[in-house]
């Protein structure tokens, strides 16, 4: 008798055990779906910076041409150029680092 109420016993705490990792295994499942979330908000953030730092490169070399420009067009440049500036800014301030 008393084997086979240590075999329960023991069955019993490998069950409490099992139930345990089985917990522990779900919070890492979801941690991990949480993570890959947050890394691909990011990620999607990285790419629109370097479309934003593509553009914003554009227009500073508006500048530079070597051509003479329409006044109106230094100004549209300018403004586009302030205007990606200030969405590089907001970008950025949503990355942790």
């Amino acid at each position: 008798m008393k084997i086979k109420e240590r075999e329960l016993a023991n069955l019993s705490q490998i069950r409490k055990e099992n139930e345990e990792i089985i917990k522990k295994n779900n919070d890492l499942v979801n941690r991990n779906r949480y993570l890959s979330s947050e890394l691909n908000k990011l990620a999607n953030i990285n790419k629109e910076i370097k479309k934003l730092e593509v553009k914003e490169e554009k227009y500073r070399e508006c500048h530079s041409w070597i051509l003479p420009k329409p006044k109106e067009l230094v100004e549209q440049c300018k403004h586009d150029l302030k205007y990606v500036q200030d969405e590089l800014s907001k970008l950025r301030q949503k990355l942790p680092y």
